[in-house]
């Protein structure tokens, strides 16, 4: 039996959800928390900013772990966005969440710019 594109298509479709969270105005400090409200695995964090941000200007993506103290919390990417106006985090080996523990993607500095992020995850 051959094998068409279509069913190699379908044998590795997967099903994505995602969470687009946007903010502003420029010019202030920002956090966003993901709560897919579900077991999963993440896929990616996309971030956008309008302008270029300027001086140091540190990203973070945080698991805040559903055991409800910050000793299971943990930073697992960090990125100086100084000169930068997207970020793509894609992790390199799988990362599998429990139900009840959220993404946080933060940045302590005002940036000049409003931003955007996108957080992209398959349910296990």
């Amino acid at each position: 039996m051959a094998t068409t594109r279509e069913s190699i298509n379908s044998s590795v479709r997967r099903d994505y959800e995602s969470v687009v969270v946007a903010a502003g105005p420029a010019g202030v400090a920002f956090t966003s928390t993901i709560s897919p409200g579900q077991a999963f695995k993440l896929v990616s964090v996309l971030v956008h900013a309008s302008a270029v941000p300027g001086g140091a200007n540190v990203l973070s993506i945080s698991l805040i772990s559903a055991h409800g103290t910050t000793e299971y919390d943990a930073v697992f990417a960090t990125q100086d966005m100084n000169g930068l106006v997207d970020y793509a985090y894609h992790p390199t080996t799988p990362m599998c969440f429990s139900n009840g523990d959220q993404i946080l993607v933060a940045q302590a500095a005002d940036w000049v710019a409003t931003w955007t992020v996108q957080v992209v995850w398959e349910s296990i």
